[in-house]
């Protein structure tokens, strides 16, 4: 029997290779669902770096914002110890302020507007403030100073005594 009688008399010499080798079309069935796995696969790898990215991303916003409010805090430190040291230094005498800072005098207590470097300015300039409000307490005079955001939210305060009468 010859390979033509085997296969039929139809059967082309291309048909006949392809059944030989076993290629034939599941051969680009095959191929096919290979690139597939090959395309989730990537997907699958560049939703693991969008992921990723997006974490770092988020950590890096967070870091810059506790970066600033840092920042604000050593701020107002600074600001409210100057404060507490010039209050000592002049026993208590809220005039001596007036030399360093535009201060707005209230009864029971004195408001230093600050521009967001923390110097002196006008309020309508003013990104902070500070309030010094004085009081009494076993004859010895007690300032206390709130360094506050416009909004009036409290950053950072201090009491310190000011002096004795």
């Amino acid at each position: 029997m010859t390979e033509r009688e085997s296969f039929g008399a139809g059967t082309s010499m291309a048909q006949r290779e392809d059944s030989d080798t076993g290629m034939g079309a599941s051969m680009t069935e095959t191929t096919h669902s290979g690139t597939g796995i090959f395309m989730t696969e990537l997907i699958l790898v560049i939703l693991f770096f969008a992921i990723a990215s997006s974490c770092c991303l988020q950590v890096f916003a967070r870091a810059s914002v506790i970066s600033r409010e840092a920042e604000e805090l050593k701020m107002a430190l600074n600001c409210c110890e100057n404060l507490a040291e010039q209050l000592r230094a002049s026993d208590g005498e809220r005039g001596a302020l007036q030399q360093y800072y535009e201060i707005a005098e209230g009864e029971n207590d004195v408001i230093i507007y600050l521009d967001s470097d923390g110097k002196s300015c006008r309020q309508e300039n003013a990104s902070y403030y500070a309030a010094v409000t004085e009081k009494m307490q076993d004859k010895i005079q007690i300032a206390q100073i709130a360094f506050k955001t416009m909004d009036g939210t409290v950053i950072y305060s201090l009491d310190t005594a000011a002096g004795a009468q």
